[in-house]
């Protein structure tokens, strides 16, 4: 986590104190992110760099390999009038 700045730590303590009380869901499965389990603060997968919330780390970290595997569709400006 050495690479993500400040304003990422800061963010991540907010809800480490959330994910640590129990309640929090992922943001991805909506399944429970269990006190103690591991877990990533996940991005928004339209590229804004805006963050979505606590994931899984497994979740998180598939979505990464899904996309890069999986990419957008390319629209061609050729059809438009």
């Amino acid at each position: 986590m050495a690479h993500y700045g400040h304003a990422h730590r800061k963010l991540r303590q907010k809800w480490a104190r959330l994910v640590a009380g129990g309640g929090v869901v992922c943001a991805r499965c909506y399944l429970p992110i269990r006190p103690g389990q591991p877990w990533d603060l996940g991005h928004r997968d339209d590229d804004s760099g805006d963050y979505q919330g606590p994931e899984h780390r497994g979740c998180n970290r598939k979505a990464g390999g899904w996309k890069r595997w999986h990419p957008q569709p390319q629209h061609s400006n050729r059809w438009k009038l």
